[in-house]
């Protein structure tokens, strides 16, 4: 195999293309659920950021925990939008 012909690894990949999914949470008594990331989103994960997402038929704000890699990354639900920047998440990461 040539260095042209080589599979993309985590090194040769930016972090969009490499997370499939943020894990979110909402506030329900429930754990972090995961959702594709936005189709036009060109940032890193934005961790500590407020985000729109569908749950029961309606648009609920979350909270992007974490990046996450899914099984079945098709079969996920996608983030409508994201509300805070990701250079000023809601909630400061740590």
């Amino acid at each position: 195999m040539t260095a042209a012909q080589a599979i993309p690894t985590s090194d040769t990949l930016s972090p969009q293309q490499v997370v499939s999914a943020w894990s979110v949470v909402v506030a329900l008594p429930i754990p972090a659920c995961d959702f594709a990331v936005p189709h036009a989103y060109q940032h890193a994960v934005p961790v500590g950021c407020r985000v729109l997402i569908p749950w029961r038929g309606e648009l609920v704000v979350g909270l992007v925990v974490t990046g996450s890699h899914p099984a079945n990354p098709a079969r996920l639900r996608e983030v409508v939008h994201v509300l805070d920047s990701p250079d000023e998440p809601h909630v400061s990461p740590s």
